[in-house]
């Protein structure tokens, strides 16, 4: 019996259907911290997050007429995507982070459909992974601003810090982008 070879993602779906799939409430899911901002922190569902990268500030290719938050263009293994501080784009942030290098966090704003779309989002701090309870997330309250209330899907309390969950679906919707 001769088998067509598959794409390895699509072996991989074969072998494990529910491999990305979001966990029903309550179960374990993993998440990248960073830090947003010296005081607040951040996470995004593993699933959609591509790589995380280091990189000189002349990777970016800058374009006139943009928003303050979307800082350019960049390549990474032969794909184009845009590149956006986050703080600024979510409004907690005022000015571009002046620095040498970045910390880019390439993320597929559409993790769950076969189309690749990346968006870059740089951070002061990547700081690793985490594995927590989604029944531990709550809701925000009351978000200071349109920014928030789009890209927020929920808040995770540990140790007293308030980690802000992003809904990656939602980054490019973000009025600050706009």
């Amino acid at each position: 019996m001769n088998q067509s070879p598959l794409a390895p993602s699509k072996r991989l779906l074969e072998l494990f259907p529910n491999l990305l799939t979001p966990p029903p409430q309550g179960e374990e899911q993993f998440f990248l911290r960073f830090n947003l901002d010296e005081s607040q922190l951040g996470l995004i569902p593993i699933e959609a997050v591509k790589e995380t990268l280091l990189i000189e500030t002349e990777k970016i290719t800058p374009i006139p007429n943009m928003p303050l938050a979307c800082l350019g263009l960049m390549n990474a293994r032969d794909k184009v995507f845009p590149v956006i501080d986050l703080s600024i784009a979510l409004g907690i942030g005022q000015n571009p982070q002046s620095t040498r290098k970045y910390q880019v966090i390439v993320i597929d704003i559409q993790p769950h459909l076969p189309d690749t779309q990346l968006l870059g989002l740089i951070v002061p701090q990547i700081q690793g992974f985490s594995k927590f309870q989604t029944v531990e997330i709550s809701e925000l309250s009351s978000a200071s601003n349109s920014n928030l209330d789009t890209a927020v899907q929920g808040v995770l309390t540990l140790d007293n810090e308030d980690y802000w969950i992003l809904d990656v679906s939602q980054l490019n919707k973000l009025p600050s982008l706009q």
